[in-house]
């Protein structure tokens, strides 16, 4: 009964269709405007609904401050909320800037303390190797073989996976990644092309996952557990950091690798830059031991 109630409220929360009365309690008044709900209203029309679950919270929090707003109240708030050079410090600063900006205050305080926090560089050797993820795959079981196939061979994020459809373009089956994706819609290219067949990549099959009620940061953390409780030897993550160092081996420039990725070319570099130039060096040491051996 309590898992029942859970997902109930999870997905009233997700859609926005949470009321007291419908859990029996009684409202002593109609519901008053919130002083931020011009701030939430501008963004839900900017980003999407996985980021926007990142804003709610965090909005929440400033609007229990009360009274007129100062930035020194928010940097204070942030600081309060958040740990030096840290991915929530960095959030935090990101929305009550935002905040400020929107009520007219000096936002730049708050930019001030956002601290140097960058996401770790990935390392290769971390990463599953392309047989590893052959053998993976073989005992993934037919309702996960699809899904664990596209985001191998395409690269992407897990909750794309539900919003993705393939296509045959001259001679290659294409990834169509749709608009309400964390980054929009793109195209894809597999990589390598062979696993298209080998996956059976043109034959959709979705795992037994509730999608209904669940934004794009859910379904990617119920991907995250299902890959715990089936014991893969690595994170979804994982399967798309190798196919960027894949593209790298291949040769791909890193312009096209990042657009097919959903990022910036900067997110990009700063993130695969490590991986990327030792990938590439031992192609380059292969290939020249390979005319050695030729010689």
């Amino acid at each position: 009964m309590a898992k029942a109630h859970a997902q109930r409220l999870d997905s009233e929360l997700a859609l926005n269709r949470f009321a007291w009365e419908n859990w029996g309690y009684r409202q002593k008044q109609a519901a008053q405007s919130r002083p931020l709900d011009g701030f939430i209203a501008i963004k839900r029309s900017q980003i999407q609904p996985s980021s926007l679950s990142l804003y709610l919270p965090i909005v929440g929090q400033i609007e229990q401050l009360g009274g007129e707003l100062t930035t020194e109240q928010l940097v204070a708030l942030v600081r309060d909320r958040s740990e030096d050079h840290s991915k929530n410090r960095k959030t935090w600063c990101q929305v009550c800037a935002q905040v400020a900006e929107y009520l007219g205050l000096d936002p730049k305080p708050i930019r001030a303390i956002a601290g140097r926090y960058q996401a770790k560089p990935v390392n290769p050797s971390d990463l599953p190797t392309d047989d590893q993820i052959i053998e993976i795959w073989e005992g993934m079981g037919e309702h996960w073989q699809w899904f664990y196939g596209m985001m191998a061979t395409y690269g992407l994020r897990p909750h794309e996976c539900f919003h993705v459809d393939t296509e045959v373009r001259q001679g290659t089956l294409i990834a169509n990644v749709r608009k309400e994706t964390k980054t929009g819609a793109r195209i894809v290219l597999p990589l390598p092309g062979e696993w298209c067949d080998r996956f059976n990549l043109a034959s959709k099959r979705l795992p037994d996952i509730i999608t209904e009620g669940r934004d794009n940061r859910r379904l990617s953390e119920r991907i995250s557990l299902r890959f715990r409780d089936k014991q893969v030897p690595h994170t979804p993550k994982a399967l798309r950091h190798a196919y960027s160092c894949r593209g790298a081996r291949y040769g791909i420039q890193p312009d096209v690798m990042a657009r097919m990725m959903g990022h910036s070319i900067s997110v990009h570099c700063k993130t695969y830059q490590a991986a990327i130039s030792l990938t590439q060096y031992q192609a380059v040491f292969a290939q020249a031991e390979s005319l050695i051996n030729r010689s």
